[in-house]
């Protein structure tokens, strides 16, 4: 082994082969995660190799189109060649129904990103495929960190990315695999083709790609539940998943799954950040492309979380990561690891219980909302993005002050807006640091909506509202339920909407049990008798089943009652034991979630019934109470 070995943790921990009962946690695992429906269908998967040679057809196309607006003809034009190729989630072989499509567009020297992969004109890419038939809902973002075009072809997301080559020849087996593509090119170029390259070399370092895959399907639905999914906003995403499997993998080459899921919990939890994972040596080629290199003074030396891509240049694909997302990271795998053992090593739970949702709204005392809206849906795609993108800086203003974890994923109010304008929303969930003094967040937030405002293409109608909230402020529609359970006025009305709702649903069923009881009696001969009715204390009814005398009376003391989830006949027996039998001839209702300790009375012609119905607890802590303009104070 040498020293270079030792620095980047490259050989084996454990080559000990998967015990049987391995394999079957890695089996269940593999149920699970289909009964989550993270596999496509064929029908999909062959659909998806439809558009790209749709997509190759048009990018050939497109190529030829370009040399004729340069005014270059016969050979130059007939040998003319672009390529595509896919990276990211597919090319891994672990992407999911409805999944987009990472795709790297190779074009020679003369076909630039500005204006002939970009632009309005005729000939370019972006014209081309906005004209195609089978094209919708196609945005250009030329001014990305990796300018793209995100499209739908054939209802198939599609993100496409341009390498431009200082070569006037593009060959149609072209080997991105080599370095020497590289020479010459702008640091877009680099980027956008290291996307392939990463991806080709991780397959090439991992001992087994079916363990690999089900472990980062795993991984990235585990990330996605837990709200930890996003490279952007300085959380975990594909690509730097996929490289703690991989760097998890080559530890334990002959593991199963299960025990990969398992193994990379309990050894990156308490990993020492900022030390790198590697998956091979940095390698540097003289090509004025700088790699990893965290010398004192750099900006590597000042990473956070450093995952390094295994390709020329080696780069940190964390490197949006902040304090406040690391300690969410470290606090979620901590989690994760404990599930794990009790899966893996004590058998007492399942893998459902690895991927429970996070409950991000019951977590915090205070959120901070920001709704952004745009007159049109077209509108709000960039514009989102572009929020999306400086949601990080919010959190890094504020970490010094609050405990903050920031939500990925954009919440949209289900209720159309009156206004018809688009709207999304971002949360920040905070907290006070203990032993912290009240602190004042308006400024920090005032500069975060000075930032986005600031957008120089920013189009008229995109606004954005920044508010800080109770936890018992948050919009109803943001819970399961329906209502927020922190918030009393939205209890009472809650309650008060299913005490009618009960009293209605009771009144109907009682009524249809009456007129079921009263054509059985007819069916019978001797129908109800009239003197008696259902009450508390009294017998059983007394019904003519043999044409005129009378039936044994039921001395058992059976009390019937009325459910507003349905109408269901209880005996208790004397010696307390219950049997629970729903009555014939009445259709059950729906039962809805109920809520625990209300008791709502509702009065029938023989008795009064009491309905239970189950509340929440309302007790959260809630600390923030200012809004915009006023201070912020926690």
């Amino acid at each position: 082994m040498s020293h270079l070995d030792d620095v980047y943790l490259l050989q084996p921990l454990s080559v000990a082969p998967a015990k049987e009962a391995d394999v079957k946690l890695s089996e269940a695992l593999e149920s699970y995660l289909k009964s989550q429906n993270l596999y496509e269908s064929y029908d999909e998967a062959v659909k998806r190799e439809l558009v790209l040679v749709e997509l190759n057809g048009v990018v050939k196309q497109w190529i030829q189109k370009v040399c004729i607006s340069k005014g270059y003809f016969d050979d130059f034009l007939e040998s003319a060649n672009a390529n595509i190729h896919t990276f990211g989630s597919y090319r891994l072989g672990v992407h999911g129904p409805g999944a987009d499509m990472d795709i790297l567009c190779v074009g020679p020297r003369y076909a630039t990103r500005e204006k002939d992969f970009f632009g309005p004109d005729k000939h370019t890419l972006e014209s081309l495929l906005r004209a195609h038939p089978k094209v919708a809902d196609l945005t250009p973002v030329p001014e990305a960190y990796v300018p793209l075009i995100s499209l739908q072809m054939d209802g198939i997301a599609l993100d496409i990315l341009y390498g431009r080559l200082q070569s006037n020849y593009v060959p149609l087996d072209l080997d991105l695999s080599s370095p020497d593509v590289l020479r010459g090119c702008d640091e877009q170029t680099v980027r956008s083709l290291n996307g392939c390259r990463v991806t080709d070399t991780i397959l090439n370092l991992v001992p087994d790609i079916l363990v690999f895959r089900l472990a980062l399907r795993a991984l990235k639905l585990w990330a996605a539940r837990r709200g930890v999914y996003s490279n952007v906003l300085g959380y975990l995403g594909g690509v730097n998943l996929a490289i703690l499997v991989a760097k998890t993998c080559q530890w334990h080459p002959r593991a199963s799954a299960s025990t990969i899921v398992w193994k990379l919990f309990r050894i990156f939890a308490h990993w020492p950040w900022p030390r790198a994972v590697h998956l091979r040596h940095v390698e540097d080629y003289s090509l004025n492309l700088q790699p990893w290199n965290p010398v004192p003074g750099s900006r590597d030396a000042s990473a956070l979380m450093p995952v390094i891509t295994p390709s020329y240049p080696a780069m940190n694909s964390l490197y949006n990561v902040r304090k406040s997302t690391l300690d969410v990271m470290r606090e979620e795998m901590d989690h994760a690891m404990k599930i794990c053992e009790k899966i893996v090593v004590e058998g007492t739970a399942d893998w459902s219980k690895l991927f429970e949702a996070v409950d991000f709204f019951e977590a915090h005392a205070s959120y901070i909302q920001v709704s952004i809206s745009a007159k049109t849906p077209a509108d709000l795609v960039p514009w989102d993005g572009w929020v999306n993108s400086r949601l990080r800086h919010l959190v890094e203003k504020i970490e010094g002050l609050v405990i903050a974890r920031p939500l990925p994923t954009p919440q949209k109010d289900p209720n159309p807006a009156s206004d018809g304008r688009a709207r999304s929303n971002y949360f920040v969930g905070v907290r006070k640091k203990p032993n912290m003094p009240p602190v004042n967040l308006q400024q920090p937030i005032k500069h975060f909506v000075d930032e986005v405002l600031a957008w120089k293409t920013k189009a008229v109608g995109m606004e954005m509202r920044v508010v800080m909230l109770k936890k018992k402020e948050l919009p109803g529609w943001l819970f399961p339920s329906g209502f927020n359970k922190f918030n009393p006025e939205a209890v009472a009305t809650e309650k008060a909407r299913r005490a009618s709702e009960a009293a209605a649903v009771a009144a109907i069923e009682r009524k249809d049990f009456e007129n079921v009881q009263e054509k059985e009696g007819e069916g019978k001969g001797g129908g109800w008798d009239e003197g008696k009715k259902v009450d508390e204390g009294v017998e059983q009814k007394e019904i003519d089943e043999t044409g005129g005398k009378n039936a044994v009376k039921d001395e058992s003391g059976v009390e019937e009652k009325l459910h507003w989830v349905g109408i269901k006949k209880e005996r208790e027996e004397n010696e307390g034991a219950k049997e629970d039998q729903v009555m014939p001839s009445v259709k059950r209702v729906k039962k809805e979630e109920p809520l625990e300790g209300v008791k709502v009375e509702i009065k029938t012609e023989t008795k009064e019934e009491k309905v239970h119905m189950l509340q929440g607890d309302f007790n959260g802590n809630v600390g923030v109470e200012s809004v915009l303009p006023k201070e912020e104070v926690l």
